[in-house]
């Protein structure tokens, strides 16, 4: 499995809840990095106030082993109430080595969802690629483990889109309630698994732990790996 082969998650839940709160949380840029791991703050930049083709918002992220680092992503299809879609770019220059910041994403995301009977039928999918990232550094340091290190961070995106999935699904089903943190899922049940493998090293000498087996619940299913056409950023953010 190859970096620039563009290798993609995709995961997806049913939720008890109408299209249109559905739609308020998958526009809601700071809901994902409430349950998440990764993503710890969002905020709209470069004068947006909301979800617009064009928009820009920075995310602030951290990581236990390459530490804080900010992206900047920008809205390229918006579709209301059935597609959201982004693209991440390292507008910083952080991952670009010696060379400027690159045009080129380092992933894209996308929601998709449809009306599902009494409820609504919600999709994440992320790309990875084709621009440099984390990813890419690690890949310098280990040519020779490129597939591991990409499947190390394939499992990561899992766990983040089933905590992004599992919290929408929360909030949209509690009705107005408030919605306890501890009903947004633990590891034992994410619901976005992959196979028990050891990870790669991603900075020489400090081992990752190793990804493990996790069981599907609460409707929440894992995709097969794909490089949807759909989810390629426009030919102007190449």
């Amino acid at each position: 499995m190859k970096y620039a082969d563009g290798p993609t998650v995709t995961c997806e839940v049913r939720i008890q809840a109408a299209p249109a709160r559905v739609w308020e949380l998958v526009t809601d840029i700071h809901v994902p990095a409430r349950p998440s791991p990764e993503p710890q703050r969002m905020e709209w930049i470069d004068g947006a106030a909301g979800p617009a083709v064009g928009a820009a918002f920075a995310g602030y992220n951290r990581h236990p082993l390459l530490g804080e680092w900010r992206t900047v992503s920008r809205a390229v299809e918006l579709r209301e109430p059935r597609v959201f879609g982004w693209v991440v770019l390292d507008r910083d220059g952080r991952f670009a080595g010696s060379g400027p910041a690159p045009a080129e994403p380092m992933a894209c995301r996308r929601f998709e969802s449809e009306p599902d009977g009494s409820g609504t039928h919600l999709r994440q999918s992320v790309p990875v690629g084709p621009g440099r990232s984390r990813v890419s550094l690690a890949i310098d340091r280990m040519p020779d483990r490129e597939d591991e290190v990409v499947a190390h961070r394939l499992g990561e995106l899992r766990v983040n889109i089933d905590a992004s999935l599992r919290g929408m699904k929360v909030l949209a089903e509690a009705d107005g309630r408030p919605a306890p943190r501890s009903a947004w899922g633990t590891p034992a049940s994410r619901a976005c698994p992959v196979p028990a493998a050891p990870g790669p090293v991603l900075v020489p000498g400090q081992p990752m732990d190793p990804v493990r087996d996790a069981r599907t619940t609460d409707g929440i299913r894992q995709g097969s790996p794909t490089t949807p056409q759909a989810l390629s950023p426009p030919r102007h953010l190449r």
